[in-house]
């Protein structure tokens, strides 16, 4: 039996560069860590292939460009930490840009065009490997390796080990994303609850006592950060006024919430004029309007002041809707309206006060945003101002507590589980 020892030793050689192409693609899949996936992915190649440099550039989506992310070897070392390639240009541009391997010796290089390390003209080059990380049909970067330690220059053998290599790398670059992006929605998700709840310890623990009336108040997020205010005001020299504050900020995000923080400060910097509710929201507005001028950021506000002192009503608006004012005796909603504009629209804004007589015994008010009337079902019919008044009607003569937990309940049985599109603010304040 003849045995063909030259044929023994190429299956054997197949069968060890087998091997270190299990163990190299285990070795780059075993973490999430993108600098951990490119260090194994250099050390690899490098040993594998018996490579004198490498050279792992990774894709700038946003410059659209090359970055250098890792280098080693005597010219990889040499290459200016974090250079940068446009498409085409050098070789890694090149792999980039055409989406293939490119394989250059000696003979085909063309030093001003191909070369980028600054020793490289000092050195020869005889042979360079370029090859694109795709995953998903996107390219991530780009690995190079120029020269063998032992010389010569590389084989297709060579060539097939390192694409293997490269395409088990693009996809650990690829996980190693996801797994970033989602540590960083994780640390958004917690500044997001952290901030929500510091916006619910600004609003009010408790609803006040005044003399006359129940008051029942809530707020309810439809996101993860608030954008509507509530708050109540009550003058240093007296307990039988207090001021109710509603507020709704343009969009339900972050920027919302945090208007919202700065609305409420400005609001009770201007508290002390309670007393002449046109001047106070005056105030505010040009306050506000100076963090929005010219950011296109505005706010509704309705301020309701319950004066049982003088027995009256008395409220401004700002863009918010009218309050709800029902008389069951008469059985009839008064709409208290204002024309002034939103909070932040234009700084130097005169506001009018609005007044009627205190509501008789068993009326109810109801102050609210725009969230509870523009609530919809996945139909599109939205809850609406007349489904708030039939609530209001055959409730009245209740608790304020009572009305506002009714009209919530009917919300939530009209909209379903469907998440919903803004912010609910609502106070009730029932009459004895």
């Amino acid at each position: 039996m003849n045995i063909d020892i030259d044929q023994l030793k190429r299956s054997h050689r197949q069968l060890m560069r087998l091997r270190q192409c299990f163990t190299s693609c285990y070795d780059i899949s075993s973490s999430l860590s993108l600098e951990v996936v490119l260090d194994s992915l250099m050390l690899n190649v490098m040993d594998n292939l018996g490579a004198e440099n490498c050279s792992l550039y990774l894709v700038d989506e946003s410059r659209n460009e090359l970055f250098l992310s890792l280098s080693k070897g005597p010219l990889g070392s040499a290459i200016p930490a974090g250079q940068r390639l446009k498409p085409g240009e050098k070789i890694p541009g090149r792999a980039w840009q055409e989406r293939r391997t490119i394989h250059v010796t000696s003979e085909e290089l063309e030093p001003g065009r191909d070369l980028i390390s600054p020793l490289a003209g000092s050195c020869e080059v005889e042979t360079t490997l370029c090859i694109p990380l795709m995953a998903n049909d996107r390219v991530l970067g780009v690995a190079k390796i120029t020269n063998k330690r032992l010389g010569g220059v590389f084989d297709d053998d060579d060539q097939e080990i390192f694409e293997l290599a490269c395409r088990q790398a693009a996809i650990s670059i690829q996980n190693a994303y996801h797994h970033l992006n989602e540590l960083e929605l994780q640390s958004l998700e917690s500044e997001f609850l952290r901030a929500e709840e510091l916006r619910k310890m600004l609003l009010p623990d408790s609803d006040p006592a005044l003399p006359g009336c129940r008051i029942s108040a809530s707020s309810i997020s439809c996101k993860k950060f608030g954008g509507d205010y509530l708050g109540y005001l009550a003058p240093q020299n007296g307990e039988s006024v207090l001021g109710i504050v509603v507020a709704d900020a343009v969009g339900h995000d972050l920027s919302a919430g945090l208007l919202m923080v700065s609305l409420r400060a400005y609001i009770h910097s201007q508290s002390k004029f309670l007393d002449k509710p046109q001047t106070m929201i005056g105030n505010v507005n040009a306050l506000f309007a100076q963090d929005t001028e010219g950011e296109g950021y505005f706010c509704t506000l309705f301020l309701l002041v319950l004066d049982q002192e003088h027995k009256r009503l008395r409220w401004v608006s700002a863009g918010n809707p009218p309050a709800l004012l029902y008389d069951p005796a008469a059985d009839s909603f008064q709409e208290l309206k204002g024309g002034g504009p939103c909070l932040g629209c234009i700084a130097e804004t005169e506001y009018q006060v609005f007044e009627c007589p205190a509501p008789a015994p068993g009326s109810v008010c109801v102050v609210a945003t725009d969230g509870i009337y523009e609530a919809s079902r996945p139909d599109g019919g939205m809850f609406g101002a007349e489904r708030v008044k039939e609530i209001i009607r055959s409730h009245a003569g209740q608790p304020a507590e009572a009305v506002r937990a009714a009209l919530l309940d009917s919300l939530q049985d009209y909209c379903g589980t469907e998440e919903r599109d803004d912010d609910i603010t609502i106070a009730v304040v029932s009459f004895d």
